[in-house]
């Protein structure tokens, strides 16, 4: 009987995972792409229906060949790598290290596994070397408020955080009506400002920290606009619990302060209620004007 002999092949190299800051992406705790795949998968599929259709639709394949990837010896492409992870909002050194561990996983050449090793050692340290430098270079109040304010959806992302059903990027996007794309973008930039945290599951939470504009800012008038055009938006669209109320009319001097301060007192105490009520229901905001009309306005 002839004997078959046995090829020798060349030990696998380990990817040792080096543990990065609390601010960055889970993904480089994972040193396989499918068991990343699969956590984030797991946690969104608990908020966001149809998750994996999603993903597989964007990804360009067929929806039978995504468990295939995950299951399987079935690999993603580099087109569908780059793909995936767009649609997970990976940011650009993120995106290296997520594409490396797929041609990691593809390669049986040990010299390959082993060069692909090595820069995903590097590029996880380099991640990390990255959150500490963002962490020494915090934004100023003026250069938070620049972005913060320039469009609604800042704080619109910011607030749904504190509805535990709104910590998805997909539920947050569903529920504002915004691509998927913005709101992962403005989850980054509220992270690293520290006005909200990733959780190790991918969704966001927010900080205890608050920003508030002050009268005088440069920024007051956009911010203003910013909601007015919202509240006209909202008068298209009738909603059983939105109210708008607009008013012209004749009044003394002596009254028109007590008018004011009728406005001044009830938005005290909104806010208040706001700071004691449930923020896990509804979204919702409120504009107030009282402003006199001259031959100038």
């Amino acid at each position: 009987m002839k004997k078959t002999k046995k090829t020798l092949r060349a030990p696998k190299p380990k990817v040792t995972v080096v543990q990065t800051s609390e601010d960055a992406n889970i993904v480089f705790k994972f040193s396989d792409y499918k068991l990343y795949l699969k956590k984030i998968i797991e946690v969104h599929e608990r908020t966001v229906k149809g998750y994996r259709t999603k993903l597989a639709d964007h990804c360009q394949m067929n929806r039978s060949y995504l468990p295939q990837i995950l299951n399987s010896k079935a690999q993603l492409s580099e087109e569908q790598s780059l793909r995936c992870a767009n649609f997970l909002g990976l940011n650009p050194i993120e995106i290296r290290f997520f594409q490396n561990l797929v041609r990691y996983s593809k390669t049986s050449s040990a010299d390959l596994r082993s060069h692909l090793g090595a820069e995903l050692k590097s590029i996880q340290l380099e991640a990390a070397n990255l959150a500490h430098v963002l962490k020494d270079t915090e934004q100023s109040n003026e250069e938070i408020a620049s972005h913060y304010y320039s469009q609604w959806f800042f704080s619109a992302i910011h607030i749904a955080t504190y509805n535990v059903k709104l910590r998805s990027p997909f539920e947050i996007g569903r529920y504002l009506n915004l691509e998927l794309q913005v709101v992962q973008k403005v989850l980054k930039y509220l992270e690293r400002v520290k006005l909200v945290q990733q959780t190790p599951d991918g969704l966001y939470v927010p900080l205890e920290s608050n920003f508030h504009l002050p009268k005088d800012s440069v920024h007051s008038f956009k911010h203003h606009a910013n909601w007015k055009i919202k509240a006209l938006e909202a008068l298209e669209r009738p909603i059983e619990h939105n109210f708008h109320y607009s008013s012209v009319f004749g009044i003394s001097k002596k009254d028109l302060m007590t008018f004011k301060s009728h406005f001044v007192k009830f938005v005290s105490s909104t806010r208040n209620l706001i700071k004691e009520s449930n923020p896990e229901e509804e979204l919702c905001a409120y504009t107030i004007d009282f402003f006199g009309i001259y031959k100038n306005n």
